[in-house]
């Protein structure tokens, strides 16, 4: 179904124009302010219901305004008709092409007031318009995010693919660091080198340093010990030493004594008594003396013996490779810990990957349960793509081919396609457009500048002036 006739009257820039469209492309010209986006507009404003009308669709100075359409294959099938009045109201009717008492086909000319008036109008409208506000041209001229959006609202997809790209991106990151990090924890594990002999328990290095602190402790009194004893023979001996010199100067009193009787007859009582005194007296103390050192003699004999050294030496050399030991032991435990956070990291990455495979499952069932209007058309990174491409490293012949053939797989059964800004092709692009249209059988109405007044739909101060659209189908034609 096409537009086989558009009348408008006092829609935004327009008087009067009345079209008839001769060809699949229908060129509408004129300079700027013509009135060209009018006509586009109102073929919009016509079948989209109430949403895309501008708040004055009235031209100024007007009361009210009326736009008719006739839509068919190769006869009218439908009449559609909007009016606005000043007030701010619509009214929309949608009439068969059939008559209104006998059903039948209507005649060329018939009234509409004759025709079979259809219920729920725009119900009706919806049923066949598809996506005739995407304008392909300016699709191929759109960012890559545009692009993307606008494809993705075609397609119905509602899941935030880029969301999950992004998240992806991020969890790869994050895997990449940990799988790092765990390479480097079994690097630096691998590099740990440890003795065969090397025992599975560390060797408790605290109870041998107090056994050498005890083996010390006793070695110190062994020593005190033997000194104590070298000393107490020392003392022994000097009593002895004494009690011998006591007992030889007793002696030797004794003979000055008696050698000093003849001659002190008269202190011989006193002298006697106080040599005899001093005599008891030294055999006292050389008694004293001599029991003294029997007694040290005694305790020494009776002393137990004395216990040999404990060699510290050994319990040195023992500690040391104790030391050595759990240094060993030290370094196998810390490998194994890296190992174990290798494990933990390791597992971190592998969360990340099942996560990341969800999300990119998630996006393919999205994108193959959406319905592209293209094949080869799809949605990744932000961007459209095409045959596993960028869309937008596409030449603008073939963007322009792929917007064109979006818009046709948008509007199915309403084979109209709106382009604005029609002046942007060169005469490659129009041949592109023109043969696709005619190809896939779709009508292009195309907005393009010119004031030479010989091609398409001339329009001027809102009024067609001029119907060449022979004369554009021949330009098409020669290129």
């Amino acid at each position: 179904m096409k537009i086989i006739n558009l009348t408008a009257e006092n829609v935004k820039k327009l008087k009067v124009v009345d079209i008839t469209p001769t060809d699949n492309m229908v060129p509408i010209t004129g300079p700027c302010g013509a009135g060209k986006t009018s006509v586009l507009d109102s073929i919009w404003w016509l079948l989209a219901g109430k949403t895309g009308i501008q708040a004055v669709p009235i031209r100024k100075g007007a009361e009210e305004a009326r736009i008719r359409g006739v839509l068919g294959g190769s006869a009218a099938e439908l009449v559609v008709e909007r009016k606005f009045n000043a007030s701010g109201t619509t009214s929309l009717t949608v009439r068969s092409a059939t008559m209104l008492k006998s059903g039948q086909p209507a005649p060329a000319g018939t009234p509409d007031d004759k025709l079979l008036k259809l219920g729920t109008p725009q119900e009706v409208l919806d049923a066949l318009l598809g996506g005739l506000s995407f304008d392909p041209l300016a699709f191929a001229r759109m960012d890559r995010n545009s692009q993307y959006e606008t494809l993705k609202g075609i397609a119905k997809i509602d899941v935030d693919l880029v969301a999950l790209e992004n998240q992806n991106a991020a969890d790869f990151k994050a895997r990449t660091d940990l799988n790092r990090d765990a390479k480097a924890k079994r690097a630096q594990a691998d590099g740990i080198t440890i003795a065969a002999d090397t025992p599975e328990k560390p060797i408790d290095e605290s109870d041998l340093i107090g056994q050498m602190e005890a083996a010390a402790a006793h070695n110190a009194t062994l020593e005190q010990r033997k000194a104590g004893r070298v000393q107490a023979q020392a003392d022994a001996n000097a009593k002895k030493a004494e009690g011998v010199r006591l007992r030889e100067a007793s002696a030797r009193e004794r003979e000055r004594t008696f050698e000093r009787v003849a001659d002190l007859k008269k202190q011989i009582a006193q002298a006697e008594k106080d040599g005899l005194a001093l005599a008891l007296r030294y055999d006292q103390e050389a008694s004293v003396a001599l029991n003294s050192a029997v007694a040290i003699e005694k305790k020494i004999d009776e002393a137990p013996a004395l216990s040999d050294a404990v060699n510290v030496a050994e319990l040195r050399a023992a500690l040391d490779k104790a030391k050595l030991t759990n240094a060993e032991i030290a370094k196998r435990n810390r490998r194994k810990a890296m190992i174990e956070e290798a494990k933990v990291i390791e597992a971190k990455a592998e969360a990340l990957t099942k996560a990341m495979a969800a999300r990119d499952e998630e996006a393919q069932k999205a994108l193959q349960s959406a319905t592209m209007p293209v094949d080869g058309l799809s949605l990744l990174g932000g961007r459209v793509i095409f045959n596993g491409l960028p869309f937008d490293q596409e030449s603008d012949s073939g963007q322009l081919r792929v917007s064109l053939a979006i818009a046709m797989a948008e509007n199915p059964k309403l084979r109209v396609i709106r382009i604005r800004d029609g002046s942007l092709l060169d005469k490659k692009a129009m041949q592109i457009v023109s043969d696709m249209a005619r190809e896939k059988d779709y009508q292009v109405w195309i907005e393009r500048v010119d004031e030479s007044g010989s091609v398409g739909i001339v329009m001027e101060d809102g009024e067609v002036v001029a119907d060449k659209q022979l004369q554009a189908q021949e330009e098409v034609a020669n290129g």
